[in-house]
């Protein structure tokens, strides 16, 4: 590096660090889905409607909020349109 020379050392060292990580990569597996099932607890695979149904009721009143709220900027503030790009982001994310 520096006075426009090309650093030829550390092209070296990235060819035998990929030899290091493809090496690596060889003698261990990824587990299977059914051996990451059986380590999984079995209360995580029973569906709870009740816990279910407090997530969409607390994502209906996160979307209501985040429109009260750019409805009110958009109404208080003359240019409160520049900030639709941010509401778009934030309804997108809860819905």
């Amino acid at each position: 590096m520096g006075k426009g020379g090309h650093n030829t050392e550390s092209k070296n060292n990235d060819n035998e660090k990929i030899d290091a990580t493809s090496s690596l990569t060889l003698s261990h597996r990824l587990p299977t889905l059914s051996e990451i099932k059986i380590k999984l607890p079995v209360h995580c695979f029973q569906p709870t409607v009740g816990q279910s149904m407090i997530y969409v009721v607390k994502d209906i009143i996160y979307v209501a909020l985040t429109f009260i709220l750019m409805n009110q900027i958009r109404q208080r503030f003359n240019y409160g349109f520049l900030f639709f790009p941010i509401y778009w982001y934030i309804q997108g994310l809860f819905i």
